[in-house]
């Protein structure tokens, strides 16, 4: 294939880290943006150059034309989103109707993806024997009450959120009352469904799905809900109905771009839960090939996962556990430590130095101060 030229936002993100090793090693020129200093990918072998631009989520329309002048500068054919900031590129998606191509969908599409409320209605709407748990959106005080005598078996959980932040499970309603939703901030009840959770990662061009990986979170961090939070621990899991079911989305959507669905078994049946509608931790699991072909169309195969799992190493070393914990530790390949690309990993500490400093100022989580800036929840 013809090398190509993208330019990768969110440049901060093991993922973006991944999308430029694996472009670069097929042979293509790949460049970076983001607005913070040292991002994951800045010194990679693979990476032409890094440019800083405004915050995504301060100054989206500063952003977006940043984004717009970088990819320009560098003749890129394709710009190439990881994180959150996709949801800014794409409110103002007419911006690269012209020889650079976002590869994401208008902001109209993406929004039915992220509210998890809208989410839930198009998912029960498919027809598909894999559907949403019952879904209530909270716009208000009162609308909450109404699960005074029942709230432990709900979830609760912004409309707009990631890494799990926020979410309260089994909770009382006393501390369901320190939530206050509204229509600007508004919040979601879901019926509470227990058993084995599963994330589903794919690719899809014009509706068809060309990349698709399965996978169980082994190891997961804690949020300050005390729940299940980002997962550190990825490995590979045949699940047929879940690739038919992100199928049947990405087919009723005509999508184009990249998808995540997190799901549960509860034994007897498996239900979805969100969708995140950008790149996740299932890019790390799919096979060494050119990713180009399969972000474009251009080939009719699947390109699917291998079978070895991959970990953040540092979170699995800084976190507890026993002789378990340690056996998958070592059968699994860090997303960030590469054999052809080992300096990103040794000036990682840079990044995690600038997190640490912003959620220090922010009196916030490291995990919400990854995104702070990036964030997007529903803004119009």
């Amino acid at each position: 294939m013809t090398p190509l030229r993208f330019l990768i936002t969110g440049a901060r993100a093991p993922v973006a880290l991944e999308w430029v090793r694996r472009l670069g090693r097929a042979g293509h020129v790949v460049a970076a943006v983001d607005s913070v200093e040292h991002p994951l990918c800045l010194r990679s072998r693979y990476l032409l150059r890094y440019g800083r631009v405004p915050s995504a989520r301060h100054e989206s329309l500063a952003f977006a034309r940043a984004v717009k002048a970088y990819a320009e500068e560098m003749s890129a054919d394709f710009v190439l989103p990881t994180c959150e900031e996709i949801f800014h590129l794409a409110r103002y998606h007419s911006l690269f109707n012209g020889s650079v191509r976002l590869l994401a969908e208008p902001i109209e599409r993406l929004r039915i993806l992220h509210h998890k409320g809208r989410f839930a209605e198009f998912a029960g709407n498919l027809g598909h024997a894999i559907t949403a748990p019952v879904t209530h959106e909270l716009r208000s005080l009162d609308e909450l009450m109404r699960f005074r005598d029942i709230a432990t078996d709900w979830v609760l959980k912004p409309a707009y959120s990631r890494f799990g932040s926020h979410t309260m499970v089994g909770r009382s309603f006393a501390d369901w009352q320190k939530v206050c939703p509204s229509t600007q901030q508004p919040w979601i009840a879901q019926r509470l469904v227990s058993g084995r959770e599963y994330c589903a990662y794919a690719i899809a061009y014009e509706g068809r799905v060309t990349a698709f990986s399965t996978y169980h979170s082994r190891y997961r961090t804690r949020n300050g809900y005390g729940t299940s939070g980002a997962g550190i621990y990825f490995e590979a899991i045949a699940r047929p109905d879940l690739l038919e079911f992100t199928c049947c989305a990405t087919g009723k959507l005509r999508f184009t771009g990249q998808i995540a669905f997190d799901f549960i078994d509860d034994g007897a049946r498996t239900w979805v839960l969100e969708c995140n509608p950008r790149s996740t931790s299932g890019l790390h699991l799919l096979s060494e090939r050119d990713p180009a072909p399969y972000l474009t169309g251009a080939r009719p195969d699947l390109w699917t996962a291998e079978a070895s799992p991959k970990m953040h190493a540092t979170a699995m070393l800084l976190s507890r556990g026993g002789l378990r914990r340690w056996r998958d530790f070592l059968r699994a390949q860090d997303v960030i430590y590469a054999e052809d690309d080992r300096v990103p990993a040794f000036y990682s500490w840079q990044f995690v130095r600038e997190l640490r400093q912003r959620a220090r100022k922010a009196q916030i989580s490291w995990q919400e101060a990854s995104t702070i800036d990036i964030d997007w929840n529903g803004e119009n």
